[in-house]
């Protein structure tokens, strides 16, 4: 798989100065590829779960993945640190993510393609940790009915010769 199947890619204000991101680990309720530009959410124990919960808490700030847990090579134990010295540790099994409180505009591969995305459609993402096709998948927000993750800016384009969803980052939760 190559790294361009899924991405995340900061279109603005990304790598700026005031970057707000995070690390966490991937809790073992997901059962399914945490792929980069996907959306996520911490759960009570700080770990990554997909998509947005619909109930209302500080737990539900949305989350972008900026690099998936599907690139293996980046995950592979090479030897014992204890015993060989030119042995290398795992890196972190935590993901890179950004935080959607932050003003940034974003393309990601991982959207609903059977909806339509007019500038100014608003987006969240399905709270599935067992399903590939939604978990975490930006579609069509309804406000006040869903939590929303984002606002569509540029639409849907080419970027690294895939369609990407462009949006600006937003947090509104569910009103009750």
């Amino acid at each position: 798989m190559a790294i361009t199947d899924h991405f995340l890619e900061g279109l603005k204000g990304w790598l700026q100065d005031g970057e707000v991101d995070y690390k966490a680990p991937v809790s073992s309720a997901v059962t399914i590829p945490v792929y980069a530009g996907r959306v996520v959410h911490l759960n009570a124990n700080g770990e990554v779960e997909m998509g947005i919960p619909a109930t209302i808490g500080a737990g539900n700030v949305p989350l972008f993945v900026v690099l998936g847990n599907d690139l293996e090579p980046m995950n592979v134990q090479g030897g014992d640190t204890a015993t060989d010295p030119n042995a290398f540790a795992a890196p972190s099994l935590e993901l890179p993510l950004l935080v959607s409180t932050r003003g940034y505009e974003l393309a990601s591969t991982e959207y609903d393609s059977a909806q339509s995305y007019s500038p100014g459609t608003l987006l969240t993402a399905a709270n599935s940790n067992t399903d590939v096709n939604t978990g975490g998948v930006l579609k069509p927000a309804t406000l006040g009915t869903d939590p929303v993750c984002g606002v569509v800016s540029r639409g849907v384009g080419t970027w690294h010769y895939k369609n990407a969803l462009a949006f600006w980052t937003y947090y509104d939760p569910k009103r009750a």
